[in-house]
């Protein structure tokens, strides 16, 4: 937007603009590590939480380590803390190892997780923050497989933080951490295109996606920038929103937001219609629920309801589907057709030439599209498509089938 909620303009001014998207973003995640208690109720009726799960996507090497920042310095007082807590943590642990028979303290409360923390771990910090949320910052999705164990687990931890569901882990040990709790983790992470639809190759379908607020680092020129100085003053600018935050309670009621963010998802759903891409049909909900959570943040923040906060929240859904499609608009489209044959009970679109005879012509394919239950209309496009990813070369009479695609699909169905 032109004019960004003054919140946002006070957390942006050290950065270059090119860095806005991932910078605001990622900060949320620290904002809402100050919530304690609050609740929302979404468009459907639900009332939840406002946990915040961010992915920030770009090349290696494009300035990803200058979004944290100004994030740190809306953490400060947690950092005080939590370090705090750590170390008298340390002290009991020092104590335990020269034999004195001494109870681990109950208030041990550490939000801000570092990236190597171990499952156990991590589920003996859930157990202690007793209604807090906990904080963590991976320098890459590695490191979030690393602590789960798996990628499965990795992606089952990130669902059910966007819902804020229970989560825990049961030991039979009389030493071992056993906790069952409503998981509440505020995470920031980076990678790169690659690395990131490699890690959620298999996640396109089961809501994992979805539920992942995104940002790239746009900058075609390479333009360059200088990392600012983040002080007392700029700290103490930022601190009356904070505290606004930390004061927040219960369930918080925003009509305007609520009746603004179903007007922006009944436009994002007629823009998809419109421009064939009904792949990102399933992604408009959950976009307009991290578009609405950013969205109560900055009014629990601000105190107060403004336009600059309805622009910024149009703003999020539309950035959220642009990301979206960039980075891994290739799988969901995939994955949407793979997910329309399967319902139709016929070939998925790029194998229906299989049926076909080892050259044809448009007409064969429109006949065979007909008997399988296709828009003859999409005859076209399909075949441009398959000549494209080198299934298919055009011939006097028609088509014919490359040795790429026999080699590749012989025998599929």
């Amino acid at each position: 937007p032109n004019k960004l909620p003054k919140v946002l303009s006070i957390l942006t001014k050290k950065v270059h603009p090119i860095l806005y998207p991932c910078v605001i973003r990622s900060a949320f995640a620290a904002f809402g590590t100050h919530l304690s208690g609050v609740r929302v109720r979404y468009e459907n009726g639900v009332e939840n939480e406002l946990p915040i799960i961010h992915l920030c996507v770009a090349p290696q090497g494009s300035g990803k380590s200058s979004i944290i920042a100004p994030s740190d310095v809306i953490l400060r007082d947690i950092i005080c803390k939590d370090n705090e807590n750590r170390s008298r943590e340390a002290a009991w642990k020092a104590a335990k190892r020269m034999g004195e028979m001494i109870d681990r303290p109950q208030d041990l409360a550490v939000q801000i997780l570092s990236s190597d923390c171990t499952a156990a771990a991590f589920n003996q910090k859930l157990a202690d923050a007793s209604g807090k949320y906990l904080y963590m910052r991976m320098d890459e999705l590695e490191g979030l497989k690393k602590m789960a164990g798996s990628v499965d687990r990795a992606t089952e931890i990130l669902r059910l933080a966007f819902d804020a569901a229970t989560y825990g882990q049961e030991r039979v040990g009389a030493d071992s951490v056993t906790t069952r709790c409503t998981l509440r983790l505020n995470l920031v992470a980076s990678t790169t295109p690659v690395t990131a639809q490699k890690f959620f190759k298999g996640s396109t379908l089961d809501g994992t996606l979805t539920r992942i607020g995104l940002s790239t680092i746009n900058n075609p020129d390479n333009v360059r920038w200088k990392y600012g100085t983040y002080d007392l003053r700029y700290a103490d600018e930022l601190a009356p929103y904070v505290e606004r935050l930390k004061s927040a309670n219960g369930l918080i009621t925003c009509p305007q937001a609520e009746e603004h963010i179903r007007a922006l998802m009944e436009s994002a759903e007629d823009r998809l219609a419109v421009n064939g891409q009904d792949h990102l049909a399933a992604y408009v909900y959950r976009a307009s629920i991290i578009a609405y959570r950013e969205a109560i943040i900055l009014y629990l923040a601000t105190g107060k309801w403004t336009r600059e906060i309805a622009d910024y929240m149009a703003w999020s859904l539309d950035y959220q589907l642009w990301v979206m499609d960039k980075v891994f608009g290739r799988q969901i489209r995939l994955a949407h057709e793979e997910a329309q044959a399967a319902e139709r009970m016929v070939p998925v679109v790029q194998n229906l030439l299989t049926a076909m005879p080892d050259e044809f012509g448009v007409d064969d394919l429109k006949r065979h599209f007909i008997s399988v239950g296709k828009k003859v209309t999409s005859v076209s496009s399909y075949l441009r498509q398959q000549v494209h990813r080198g299934n298919l070369t055009r011939t006097l009479h028609g088509y014919s089938k490359t040795e790429r695609f026999r080699q590749r699909y012989e025998g599929m169905v």
